[in-house]
Parts: C-alpha cells; structure tokens; sequence
C-alpha cells in the first residue's frame, strides 16, 4: 500500500511538471528568436544618434555603391561585414545585449533596402559577419540565428 501511495505522488509530480518542461523544449528550432524591431526598446539607453544614422547611411551607401564593380564585391562585402559586426559589438555591449545588437542590425537593414541596396550583397555580408573563425573583421560575430 505504502509503495503504490509513492508511486501515484511520483506520477502526479511527473504530471505537474510535464508542462513546465515542454515550455522550455524549442518548438522545432534550437535558435532564439530575433526581434524584427529597428528601433531601440523603452528604456534602452545606448542608441543611434541622428549624426550617427546619419553617418550609418553613408557607410552603407559606399558599400553598396563599391559592390556594383565586380573587381570591389568581395572588398564592399568585408567593409560591410565589418561594419555590422562593429554595430553589433556597440549596441550589443559586446554581445551582453542582444536584443538591442539586433535592432541596430535591423536599423542597417532598413538603411540598406532604402538606399536600393542588393539583396546579395546584405545577404553575403551578414554571412561574412557571422564568421566566428576570422579574426582579422573587426567587432565580435552577430548572432547565427540572424
């Protein structure tokens, strides 16, 4: 009697926490989700200031304008690629911020597609930017999940 008292409490103590488990399983997909926001969060103290966005846009701009010549598409390619991992080394606070990382990036983007830019240069940038094995880019790699 005693030991099946145990075991109908060890069962329902299985069954209360089995919810809490799968909360915390990943739904298919062992990457966090992003924020899609390029704006900075309430209460988010380190941001753009207009001269930086500013200065933000032209950086992106040379970049894409140096990409259209085949011979300075792997040269735009690595300015922007350093240029995203700088972003999200400041905004991220060398990666303890994440979320605000992100926005920055996501503000990059918004300045990207304004200004016409090719999808094949953002796309091999961000790839670049990535990059966890070179240590020559400048700031820390953006999230893989971005």
């Amino acid at each position: 009697m005693r030991l099946q008292h145990a075991h109908l409490l060890a069962l329902a103590a299985a069954l209360l926490l089995a919810p809490s488990c799968a909360s915390l399983a990943p739904h298919g997909n062992s990457q966090p989700r992003l924020t899609a926001e390029r704006t900075p969060r309430e209460g988010q103290k380190l941001w753009f200031t207009p001269q930086q966005t500013q200065e933000a846009a032209h950086i992106v701009a040379a970049c894409i304008s140096a990409s259209e010549m085949a011979t300075d598409f792997q040269r735009a390619r690595r300015a922007y690629a350093d240029f995203l991992r700088s972003c999200y080394a400041t905004f991220s606070q060398n990666g303890l911020d994440v979320d605000a990382g992100v926005r920055a990036l996501n503000l990059v983007r918004h300045l990207h597609r304004a200004a016409d830019g090719s999808p094949r240069l953002w796309h091999a940038s961000v790839e670049l930017a990535k990059d966890t094995q070179s240590p020559d880019l400048q700031g820390i790699p953006i999230p893989q999940a971005y």
